[in-house]
């Protein structure tokens, strides 16, 4: 992919809400990537229902705070639904993160209800 030079960028890597196998990974997000020079972005995605570590987890949380910050800019009904599935299957090792995930599946819910 190529972007003109200039301020940093954010990639957000995520699947479509209707791929048929969508629903069984989670996103993830790479923040301030230089777009003054040529840089490799390799990215795996978190399979839902798993994870090891806590920078798994954190990478995962991180992928759907960027949708949702996208997601107010142009709601989608059916992301929302998507993403608040994928959310609530996280099996998450400390309090903080879990308290993060629950309010983020709370706001994917109620975006999914619509207007």
């Amino acid at each position: 992919m190529s972007v003109a030079k200039g301020k940093p960028i954010t990639i957000r890597f995520d699947t479509h809400y209707s791929l048929n196998k969508a629903k069984e990974w989670h996103p993830s997000v790479v923040a301030n990537v230089s777009a003054m020079k040529d840089v490799a972005v390799d990215r795996v995605l978190l399979r839902v229902g798993h994870g090891d570590g806590f920078t798994t987890f954190m990478d995962a949380l991180s992928g759907y705070e960027f949708g949702a910050f996208c997601e107010e800019r142009e709601a989608n009904q059916a992301y929302a639904q998507s993403a608040a599935e994928r959310l609530v299957q996280m099996k998450l090792p400390i309090s903080i993160l879990q308290e993060f995930q629950r309010k983020l599946a709370d706001h994917f819910r109620e975006r999914a209800r619509g207007p």
